[in-house]
């Protein structure tokens, strides 16, 4: 099976504010998060950072994290968000959101901070932890952050998926013969086809998955296939129920009836990202016939 891979990476920036003069008091400057295994999960199952927490925890962030290491306060007040894509290599989309803590919720020195999903507040508070990190120093040490009563603490959170930008090859067999494939990331600097979604129930296909056959030859990864278009169409998600642990969605696609033409490529778009596939050598598909094709979307952490 044809498998592309993206990767993610999270950056964290603490303000502290004085309540009455909206005066920047201390910053801790940018330092990045580790996302947990939970946290890759959620890509597949629910939105991602609704609510952001600090605490005054040491230990130190792993990928198995599924709570703070000591919970201090929490918020769900977001000031703003922005999604960008980046125009130049490296390649990746970006939505930044600022979380601000109202005085009183984080007083205290805080060393840790997250962000997720509330999923109860009763009898107690339950989440899941998207992403934890340490507050780091400009040399990259544990510190920490003091908040007195009369300030407020704003947390900016960048969250950053970057598409593959290497070719993945394969084969598949159409009627008995064999094709080779070649699965590509498409139209990566378009904040269309790449933007940071708040997640879905259904997995990555979710409600935005589309596709089109193209007779043209692939793209580079900053286009789309050429040729004409021969078919719009909508693939489904192969592993409809998400299993915890898997990070990757198969999608399915079954070219439709009745849509004849020489077959080159495919392209589909999913709340992750585009891509586009092709087939040498060249498939003439008749109306009488449906293609079906199988290729897999995963994610994993980015290098720190």
């Amino acid at each position: 099976m044809n498998e592309i891979k993206l990767t993610m990476r999270g950056f964290y920036k603490l303000d502290v504010f004085k309540a009455d003069t909206k005066e920047l008091a201390r910053s801790s400057g940018w330092f990045e998060n580790i996302i947990t295994n939970v946290g890759k999960d959620m890509i597949a199952t629910m939105n991602y950072f609704d609510d952001c927490f600090c605490g005054t925890g040491t230990s130190t962030p792993s990928a198995s994290d599924s709570a703070m290491s000591s919970f201090l306060g929490r918020t769900t007040g977001i000031v703003s968000t922005n999604t960008t894509t980046q125009a130049s290599s490296p390649y990746y989309c970006s939505k930044v959101i600022v979380f601000q803590f109202v005085p009183g919720v984080a007083t205290g020195n805080v060393s840790e901070v997250g962000v997720g999903k509330v999923t109860s507040t009763s009898p107690s508070l339950v989440y899941s932890l998207f992403s934890r990190a340490l507050v780091l120093d400009g040399g990259g040490s544990p510190t920490t952050i003091t908040v007195l009563s009369d300030e407020y603490l704003q947390v900016t959170y960048e969250f950053r998926i970057y598409p593959p930008t290497s070719d993945v090859t394969g084969t598949q067999t159409f009627n008995s013969t064999s094709y080779a494939t070649t699965l590509r990331a498409e139209n990566v600097t378009n904040a269309v086809s790449w933007t940071v979604p708040p997640g879905g129930t259904n997995g990555i296909a979710g409600s935005g998955l589309i596709a089109r056959s193209y007779s043209g030859t692939l793209g580079a990864i900053t286009a789309a296939p050429g040729g004409s278009i021969i078919a719009n169409f909508i693939p489904v998600s192969n592993n409809a129920t998400y299993v915890s642990g898997n990070y990757y969605q198969d999608i399915k696609f079954t070219h439709p009836i009745n849509a004849a033409g020489t077959l080159q490529c495919f392209d589909f778009h999913t709340i992750l990202g585009s891509f586009q596939f092709s087939i040498s050598p060249t498939y003439t598909i008749l109306t009488t016939q449906q293609l079906t094709s199988v290729v897999r979307i995963s994610w994993d952490r980015g290098s720190h």
